[in-house]
């Protein structure tokens, strides 16, 4: 048995031995969760952990987020730095799983799995500061407020989480119901869709609603504005392009009998192709022109982007596979068979950084129907954070030990 072979033995009796504490912190990130930006008792309860491990946290300007730091003691010929992203924020959605861990937050939960996110994060930094004679570099360990805002990744790289040392490297797991329990996956190339928020504005004089022919009608307008919008995607596109375009709010009026002077509309856009996103941003903005013109009512268009497409390296991947190689089963880990419509803040890291990926987790137990994310019903399985912790310690070791 070789020295990786010695390790990789280590890293998974590390993870096992770990599944009590790594289960007993993600349940008390599970009942205390908190909304993005919000995220103050979770950052305090990562520091505290990491403490009690021995690992260094770098101070950030932002009152939420923590950065660790494990620097190896092995000797290597030329410095490398890998960090490894959690995400920890939680979503405004009422909890129904029924579990003795509930949220204690009425309108609060972790329903995207962030909670078990972070511990395997945290699981593979205490596997990592346990075998630190055995490698070198630096190891940075990012726990990232706000992801489902798409804006916490911009956050935490304008505090200067990649630089000083700059980061070679970086990997994410992410739980996915769509995996059985032990399972991990991971998609070589474009894997997630760019997201965009677009709201639009339509005004007009207002009228009495018994007096329509007095004023532009805004709310007729709006109407055929969404109208037109669903067609984008099926009559200006080939039906071999990836996109979606979705018309998700529309307000406007306050009285049953009064035509209202503006209606607003938004919505969001999601593309793997960037000249495929010029295309939907081009005809958002002919369909507002042309609708409110030929409706004599006034509109204004907001377009913003808010995360590009998630694309994982081919070194990246290669990095997952082989450390998914030593530390489990052939079968437990596939190549995703496809992209995902989903958006994640992930990207913004993988556009800075030359290598890394984004990677998947199951956390659907053998046998049972899988919960899907952002459900009052989900639940990361404990069990996942045993695989996690493993395979995000060993895509460290592999590069790291000399």
């Amino acid at each position: 048995m070789n020295k990786m072979q010695k390790l990789s033995v280590q890293v998974n009796a590390l993870a096992k031995e770990l599944a009590n504490t790594l289960a007993a912190f993600r349940r008390d990130l599970h009942r205390h969760p908190e909304l993005s930006f919000q995220e103050k008792r979770t950052s305090q309860a990562i520091r505290n952990l990491l403490s009690q491990s021995g690992i260094d946290f770098i101070p950030l300007e932002a009152e939420t987020g923590v950065l660790g730091v494990i620097e190896g003691h092995a000797t290597l010929d030329s410095s490398l730095v890998t960090a490894l992203r959690g995400d920890i924020d939680a979503l405004p959605i009422k909890e129904m799983t029924g579990l003795e861990y509930s949220s204690v937050h009425p309108q609060v939960m972790h329903a995207c799995g962030h909670d078990g996110n972070t511990t395997m994060v945290l699981g593979a930094a205490i596997i990592l500061s346990r075998l630190r004679a055995s490698f070198g570099g630096v190891v940075k360990l990012i726990f990232q407020p706000g992801e489902e805002t798409l804006r916490g990744a911009k956050s935490m790289i304008a505090q200067g989480v990649l630089d000083n040392p700059r980061v070679d490297r970086i990997y994410a797991c992410h739980g996915w119901p769509g995996l059985t329990t032990g399972q991990i996956g991971v998609y070589p190339g474009r894997y997630m869709a760019s997201a965009g928020r677009f709201e639009i504005s339509v005004t007009s004089s207002g009228s009495h609603g018994a007096y329509p022919h007095q004023a532009s009608d805004a709310t007729l307008t709006a109407c055929e504005i969404v109208q037109r919008l669903n067609c984008v995607v099926s009559r200006e596109l080939s039906a071999l392009d990836s996109a979606v375009l979705s018309v998700c709010t529309i307000n406007g009026g306050e009285a049953f009998n009064i035509m209202p002077e503006k209606v607003i509309i938004t919505g969001t856009i999601r593309c793997l192709n960037k000249d495929v996103e010029a295309c939907l941003k081009a005809a958002i903005e002919r369909v507002v022109e042309g609708v409110t013109k030929t409706n004599r009512c006034g509109g204004n268009l907001i377009i913003e982007d808010l995360v590009p497409s998630l694309c994982n390296s081919t070194s990246g991947v290669e990095a997952v596979q082989l450390a998914a190689s030593r530390i489990m089963p052939s079968e437990a880990f596939a190549l995703l068979p496809q992209p995902c419509m989903g958006s994640e803040d992930f990207s913004h890291y993988l556009q800075k950084v030359p290598e890394g990926a984004f990677i998947r987790v199951g956390v659907t137990p053998e046998g049972q129907h899988p919960i899907p994310l952002h459900s009052g019903k989900f639940n990361f399985d404990d069990q996942s954070l045993v695989t996690g912790s493993a395979l995000l310690a060993q895509i460290v070791l592999d590069r790291h030990v000399p």
